[in-house]
Protein backbone atom coordinates (compact mmCIF):
# COMPACT_ATOMS: atom_id res chain seq x y z
CA UNK A 1 0.00 0.00 0.00
CA UNK A 2 1.85 3.27 -1.44
CA UNK A 3 -0.68 5.48 -1.16
CA UNK A 4 -3.92 7.18 0.67
CA UNK A 5 -7.33 7.18 -0.73
CA UNK A 6 -7.12 9.99 -2.61
CA UNK A 7 -9.92 12.35 -1.97
CA UNK A 8 -10.64 11.05 1.85
CA UNK A 9 -9.69 13.64 3.99
CA UNK A 10 -12.86 15.53 3.53
CA UNK A 11 -15.10 12.30 3.99
CA UNK A 12 -13.39 11.64 7.18
CA UNK A 13 -13.76 15.34 8.29
CA UNK A 14 -17.59 15.12 7.81
CA UNK A 15 -18.33 12.07 9.33
CA UNK A 16 -16.13 13.31 12.43
CA UNK A 17 -18.11 16.19 12.65
CA UNK A 18 -21.18 14.01 12.54
CA UNK A 19 -20.37 11.56 14.93
CA UNK A 20 -19.48 14.12 17.67
CA UNK A 21 -22.92 15.64 16.93
CA UNK A 22 -24.15 12.63 17.93
CA UNK A 23 -22.72 12.31 21.01
CA UNK A 24 -23.95 15.41 21.80
CA UNK A 25 -27.40 15.01 21.10
CA UNK A 26 -27.43 11.39 22.96
CA UNK A 27 -26.58 12.90 26.40
CA UNK A 28 -28.79 12.31 29.65
CA UNK A 29 -28.61 16.16 29.75
CA UNK A 30 -28.44 18.07 26.96
CA UNK A 31 -25.99 21.20 26.96
CA UNK A 32 -27.17 24.84 26.83
CA UNK A 33 -25.09 26.20 23.97
CA UNK A 34 -25.62 23.01 21.65
CA UNK A 35 -29.47 23.97 22.25
CA UNK A 36 -29.10 27.91 21.76
CA UNK A 37 -27.47 26.72 18.95
CA UNK A 38 -30.36 24.58 17.09
CA UNK A 39 -32.83 27.61 17.66
CA UNK A 40 -30.55 29.52 15.78
CA UNK A 41 -31.90 30.61 12.21
CA UNK A 42 -28.48 29.72 10.78
CA UNK A 43 -28.69 26.27 12.36
CA UNK A 44 -32.53 25.90 11.30
CA UNK A 45 -31.48 27.04 7.56
CA UNK A 46 -29.20 24.26 7.21
CA UNK A 47 -32.30 21.65 6.53
CA UNK A 48 -32.85 24.04 3.29
CA UNK A 49 -29.25 22.91 1.78
CA UNK A 50 -29.75 18.71 2.65
CA UNK A 51 -29.98 17.82 -1.28
CA UNK A 52 -32.85 15.54 -2.47
CA UNK A 53 -32.76 11.81 -1.22
CA UNK A 54 -32.11 12.42 2.29
CA UNK A 55 -35.28 12.53 3.49
CA UNK A 56 -35.23 11.06 6.76
CA UNK A 57 -32.20 13.60 7.76
CA UNK A 58 -33.78 16.37 6.49
CA UNK A 59 -36.99 15.36 8.21
CA UNK A 60 -35.27 14.22 11.10
CA UNK A 61 -33.57 17.85 11.28
CA UNK A 62 -36.93 20.11 10.91
CA UNK A 63 -38.59 18.03 14.01
CA UNK A 64 -35.66 18.97 15.72
CA UNK A 65 -36.11 22.57 14.89
CA UNK A 66 -39.51 22.71 15.25
CA UNK A 67 -39.61 21.46 19.13
CA UNK A 68 -36.75 23.85 19.72
CA UNK A 69 -37.41 26.97 18.37
CA UNK A 70 -39.17 29.81 20.62
CA UNK A 71 -39.06 27.37 23.83
CA UNK A 72 -37.34 28.35 27.18
CA UNK A 73 -34.19 26.82 26.76
CA UNK A 74 -33.76 25.73 30.60
CA UNK A 75 -37.10 24.09 30.85
CA UNK A 76 -36.79 22.58 27.41
CA UNK A 77 -33.62 20.79 28.52
CA UNK A 78 -35.29 19.82 31.63
CA UNK A 79 -38.25 18.36 29.58
CA UNK A 80 -35.68 16.52 27.04
CA UNK A 81 -33.77 15.16 30.19
CA UNK A 82 -37.07 13.61 31.67
CA UNK A 83 -38.22 12.10 28.93
CA UNK A 84 -34.69 10.49 28.16
CA UNK A 85 -34.18 9.00 31.46
CA UNK A 86 -37.63 7.38 30.49
CA UNK A 87 -36.61 6.11 26.94
CA UNK A 88 -33.22 5.14 28.61
CA UNK A 89 -35.26 2.99 31.29
CA UNK A 90 -36.92 0.85 28.70
CA UNK A 91 -33.10 -0.04 27.21
CA UNK A 92 -33.72 1.78 24.11
CA UNK A 93 -30.20 3.16 23.63
CA UNK A 94 -28.59 -0.19 24.44
CA UNK A 95 -26.93 -2.37 22.13
CA UNK A 96 -27.55 -5.79 24.85
CA UNK A 97 -31.29 -5.61 24.07
CA UNK A 98 -30.58 -6.04 20.41
CA UNK A 99 -28.03 -8.48 19.79
CA UNK A 100 -28.00 -12.09 19.71
CA UNK A 101 -25.19 -12.25 22.28
CA UNK A 102 -25.17 -12.44 26.53
CA UNK A 103 -24.50 -9.36 27.81
CA UNK A 104 -20.86 -10.62 29.11
CA UNK A 105 -19.95 -11.82 25.53
CA UNK A 106 -21.10 -8.25 24.47
CA UNK A 107 -19.18 -6.59 26.89
CA UNK A 108 -15.81 -8.07 26.65
CA UNK A 109 -16.08 -8.21 23.21
CA UNK A 110 -16.62 -4.65 23.01
CA UNK A 111 -13.83 -3.88 25.72
CA UNK A 112 -11.21 -5.49 23.38
CA UNK A 113 -12.00 -2.26 21.12
CA UNK A 114 -12.38 0.28 23.99
CA UNK A 115 -9.00 -0.62 25.51
CA UNK A 116 -7.10 -0.26 22.76
CA UNK A 117 -7.57 3.79 23.09
CA UNK A 118 -7.36 5.94 26.07
CA UNK A 119 -10.67 8.18 27.23
CA UNK A 120 -13.10 7.38 24.49
CA UNK A 121 -15.66 6.22 27.30
CA UNK A 122 -18.21 8.49 28.55
CA UNK A 123 -18.37 8.80 32.66
CA UNK A 124 -21.24 6.68 34.49
CA UNK A 125 -22.57 5.46 30.60
CA UNK A 126 -23.37 2.25 30.01
CA UNK A 127 -20.19 0.37 28.30
CA UNK A 128 -22.71 -0.64 24.95
CA UNK A 129 -25.07 2.58 25.52
CA UNK A 130 -24.75 4.03 21.89
CA UNK A 131 -23.34 7.48 22.79
CA UNK A 132 -20.09 5.27 23.85
CA UNK A 133 -20.43 3.58 20.19
CA UNK A 134 -20.16 7.00 18.62
CA UNK A 135 -17.66 8.52 20.89
CA UNK A 136 -15.47 5.23 19.38
CA UNK A 137 -15.63 6.49 16.24
CA UNK A 138 -15.20 10.01 16.54
CA UNK A 139 -11.79 9.02 18.03
CA UNK A 140 -11.26 6.69 15.26
CA UNK A 141 -12.53 9.11 12.26
CA UNK A 142 -9.63 11.89 14.49
CA UNK A 143 -6.89 9.77 14.36
CA UNK A 144 -7.58 8.70 10.72
CA UNK A 145 -7.76 12.62 9.90
CA UNK A 146 -3.90 12.95 11.33
CA UNK A 147 -2.77 9.96 9.70
CA UNK A 148 -4.30 11.23 6.01
CA UNK A 149 -2.34 14.56 7.22
CA UNK A 150 1.04 13.00 8.02
CA UNK A 151 1.02 10.90 4.89
CA UNK A 152 0.72 7.66 7.38
CA UNK A 153 -0.34 5.25 4.88
CA UNK A 154 -0.25 1.82 7.18
CA UNK A 155 -1.89 3.95 10.09
CA UNK A 156 -4.64 4.88 7.73
CA UNK A 157 -5.07 1.62 6.74
CA UNK A 158 -5.20 -0.05 10.00
CA UNK A 159 -7.49 2.82 10.98
CA UNK A 160 -10.15 1.66 8.12
CA UNK A 161 -9.94 -1.71 9.15
CA UNK A 162 -10.59 -1.08 12.74
CA UNK A 163 -13.48 0.94 11.94
CA UNK A 164 -14.74 -1.70 9.46
CA UNK A 165 -14.85 -4.06 11.77
CA UNK A 166 -15.88 -2.00 14.43
CA UNK A 167 -19.05 -0.53 12.39
CA UNK A 168 -20.30 -3.53 11.53
CA UNK A 169 -20.44 -5.76 14.37
CA UNK A 170 -21.61 -2.79 17.08
CA UNK A 171 -23.65 0.23 15.13
CA UNK A 172 -24.50 -0.64 11.42
CA UNK A 173 -26.38 -4.12 12.68
CA UNK A 174 -28.33 -2.82 15.06
CA UNK A 175 -28.77 1.10 15.43
CA UNK A 176 -31.60 1.96 12.40
CA UNK A 177 -33.67 -1.03 14.62
CA UNK A 178 -32.83 1.36 17.79
CA UNK A 179 -33.91 4.18 15.86
CA UNK A 180 -37.32 2.55 14.74
CA UNK A 181 -38.13 1.88 18.17
CA UNK A 182 -37.17 5.29 19.80
CA UNK A 183 -39.70 6.88 17.22
CA UNK A 184 -42.25 4.53 18.49
CA UNK A 185 -41.39 5.41 21.74
CA UNK A 186 -40.63 8.87 21.88
CA UNK A 187 -43.54 12.12 23.43
CA UNK A 188 -41.60 14.93 21.96
CA UNK A 189 -40.68 15.77 18.54
CA UNK A 190 -37.40 16.40 19.60
CA UNK A 191 -36.66 12.75 20.37
CA UNK A 192 -38.80 11.78 16.85
CA UNK A 193 -36.86 14.19 14.40
CA UNK A 194 -33.34 12.31 16.17
CA UNK A 195 -34.28 9.41 15.71
CA UNK A 196 -34.74 9.93 11.69
CA UNK A 197 -31.97 11.93 11.69
CA UNK A 198 -30.11 9.52 13.29
CA UNK A 199 -31.00 6.61 10.91
CA UNK A 200 -30.54 8.66 8.11
CA UNK A 201 -27.03 9.24 9.05
CA UNK A 202 -26.30 6.08 9.83
CA UNK A 203 -27.57 4.55 6.33
CA UNK A 204 -26.04 7.10 4.06
CA UNK A 205 -22.22 6.22 6.27
CA UNK A 206 -22.67 2.75 5.42
CA UNK A 207 -23.03 3.43 1.91
CA UNK A 208 -20.19 6.06 1.78
CA UNK A 209 -17.91 3.22 3.57
CA UNK A 210 -18.78 0.66 1.88
CA UNK A 211 -17.71 2.69 -0.97
CA UNK A 212 -14.46 3.44 1.10
CA UNK A 213 -13.76 -0.22 1.60
CA UNK A 214 -14.53 -1.02 -2.26
CA UNK A 215 -11.86 1.77 -3.23
CA UNK A 216 -9.41 0.37 -0.59
CA UNK A 217 -9.60 -3.01 -1.50
CA UNK A 218 -8.07 -1.96 -5.11
CA UNK A 219 -5.79 0.03 -4.14
CA UNK A 220 -4.08 -2.78 -1.94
Amino acid sequence: MSEILPGVYLIMRERTYLYRSLVELYRPKLVKPMIENIAQEQFQALGETIEKGFDSIKDGHKKICEHVKGKNIDRLIEELGIEYNKLHSKGIFLQRNYDQRSKEELFFSLNKFYQQKGNVIENNMELDHFINHCSYMFHLLSQNRVAIINRKVEDFYENIKLQNEFLTNYIYNWVPIMCQRLYNESESEFYKGLSMLTEGFINVDKDIFNEIIEACRKLI
